[in-house]
């Protein structure tokens, strides 16, 4: 179990460590959309995708680089997915299947462009 838990930290730190070179600084215009961008990417998490991705590349023999841009694209998309699904404009109040809807970017200030809803 040890090892298991040293391979996710070591994941973690180096997607962390990935993303932080490909995702523009907070401070780059546009100012408020990339403060948006990192604050949701670097929101914390296991980061349980990018270690399967590099698990089963390693496994087949793929470059550690390739590896660790493919593992941050995989955690940019999964951040991605769970802005979309929880964007005003794309959901109502409650989903018609399930409990009331919630918004984890309601911190977020209502002026954001993302947090615009088109209603």
């Amino acid at each position: 179990m040890a090892a298991l838990e040293e391979f996710l930290a070591l994941v973690s730190r180096d997607v962390d460590e990935t993303l932080d070179e490909l995702i523009p600084q907070a401070g780059t215009r546009p100012k408020r959309l990339h403060e948006a961008i990192r604050w949701s990417v670097f929101a914390g998490g296991k980061r349980i995708r990018p270690a399967i991705l590099i698990a089963v590349g390693r496994t087949f023999g793929a470059a550690n680089e390739r590896l660790r841009r493919a593992s941050a694209a995989v955690e940019m998309i999964h951040t991605y997915s769970l802005i979309h699904d929880d964007l005003p404009a794309m959901t109502t109040i409650y989903d018609e299947e399930r409990r009331p809807v919630t918004r984890n970017l309601a911190k977020r200030p209502r002026s954001s462009p993302v947090m615009r809803s088109r209603r």
